[in-house]
């Protein structure tokens, strides 16, 4: 029997792909007699031999077949040996690499261990050492492949010792379950039984709640009415607030700006120190005016009273919405009767919080806003494209949102949220129509002087 065929029986174990691969041999000879009497010697120990006679020709060898063991010529006409030896590990990280040589040194000896191949055989020596080694290198890829098997074998059982452990937690953790069944199961009987008992009081119980519940539903009523009476009059202070801004504060900023500005433009000054700091007092002044009118336009804009809800929404976008990172688009469909003043400052206010969203949160590159009115009820819509959020997350820190709900509440609207996390979020305000009432008309204008509103 062939000795490696004898080796190879050795370990049964081994599958026939693998002892395929640990019979084969590469064998690189740049020497005709060496390459003849080393294929010789192989074919007869029973190995199955691939032969080249360059370096160049050996990668191409390594990367077309699967080799157990290479033995390698030291020096071939195109390729140094420890750079060959470093790229044939590259294609192939299993293949024991034996050096075969007639122009050994000990350092050449030393650098080719260094280089990772597996042993270094003198061509002068006796061809047995070379077979020994050939055997050596198969059986040491035998061991490894049966350390890797054990290895893995152990791995399989601790996984099956593993998987039975579960398995048994789950019988007794399903036994237990079951004993709570049962004992649910009796309790729920004892349960019914005494429930029944109390039907007869709790109906008696019911009729006291009915009661009860109908105070309390007048109570909210009467608290509902209050709230609006309490958001009408917080609207009126809003527009009184601006009012007193416009007339007070405003105007004499205004009034020291032109005056400041004549008094330069008469009598011109020559200090550039002095003139440096009226022009900086200038575009203080200019600041202050801004800054007046952008409290007006947030406490309540004159717009929304002079032209209604459609004019100042279309302000509000033009005037506090100027994001070139967001396009937003307005559409409505009001007829041109004005609403009562209440609802329109409802709808105002739900656009500022829902651009405020928008502007805070979404991370939108496109924002549409929509007033449709129909028979009855006036719908507000306001949606995005941004990244959204996950209803189940809202809570009652969510002030603005829980804001405008409450706000069409009050109004005996309602407002409904739609978002999900990556596909925005659509807000849709469903307000039943107040006409507009000359009897409760709120004062219609806070006129903004020429000069604050170039400004």
């Amino acid at each position: 029997m062939d000795r490696s065929v004898s080796i190879l029986n050795e370990r049964p174990d081994v599958p026939p792909p693998e002892r395929e691969r640990l019979k084969q041999i590469l064998l690189v000879e740049d020497d005709p007699g060496q390459l003849r009497t080393l294929t010789d010697l192989l074919l007869d120990e029973g190995f199955e031999v691939t032969t080249c006679s360059t370096g160049k020709a050996a990668l191409e060898r390594i990367q077309q077949l699967s080799v157990g063991v290479a033995i390698v010529d030291l020096r071939l006409p195109d390729l140094e040996g420890p750079h060959l030896f470093a790229e044939m590990r590259k294609y192939n990280d299993q293949v024991r690499i034996i050096i075969h040589t007639a122009y050994g040194t000990f350092d050449s000896a030393k650098a080719a261990v260094n280089s990772g191949v597996f042993a270094y055989v003198e061509k002068l020596g006796d061809p047995e050492e070379l077979l020994r080694e050939v055997h050596r290198a198969v059986r040491d890829q035998l061991d490894e492949y049966a350390d890797q098997l054990e290895s893995r074998v152990r791995e399989r059982t601790q996984s099956l010792t593993e998987a039975n452990r579960r398995l048994q937690e789950e019988i007794t953790e399903r036994q237990r379950a079951e004993a709570e069944l049962q004992r649910a199961h009796d309790q729920l009987e004892t349960r019914v039984e005494e429930r029944t008992a109390d039907l007869q009081q709790v109906n008696e119980l019911l009729l006291k709640e009915i009661d009860t519940r109908k105070n309390t539903e007048e109570a909210l009523r009467k608290e509902e009415r209050l709230l609006k009476q309490l958001l009408d009059l917080h609207e009126s202070e809003r527009q009184l607030f601006a009012y007193e801004i416009h007339d007070g504060l405003a105007q004499y900023v205004a009034g020291a700006k032109l005056r400041l500005e004549g008094v330069l433009k008469q009598h011109p000054i020559e200090d550039d120190e002095l003139r440096d700091q009226c022009e900086w007092s200038l575009e203080l002044l200019r600041h202050s005016i801004n800054e007046a009118r952008r409290l007006i336009t947030g406490l309540r804009p004159p717009i929304l009273d002079e032209q209604g809800v459609v004019a100042a929404i279309d302000h509000l976008l033009e005037d506090r919405y100027q994001n070139p990172d967001v396009e937003v688009n307005f559409q409505s469909s009001l007829s041109t009767r004005r609403l009562e003043p209440i609802l329109e400052s409802a709808i105002f206010r739900m656009v500022q919080e829902g651009l405020t969203n928008i502007r805070r949160h979404s991370q939108a590159k496109k924002a549409r806003i929509e007033l449709l009115e129909y028979d009855s009820y006036i719908r507000l819509k306001i949606m995005d494209r941004g990244r959204g959020f996950d209803l189940e997350q809202l809570t009652d820190r969510n002030f603005g949102l829980h804001g405008m709900q409450e706000r069409a509440r009050l109004l005996g609207g309602v407002l409904s949220i739609q978002s999900e996390p990556g596909k925005g979020t659509h807000l849709i305000a469903d307000l039943p129509i107040l006409e507009r009432s000359e009897a409760i008309r709120q004062p219609s204008t806070i006129p903004l002087s020429e000069e604050i509103a170039d400004e």
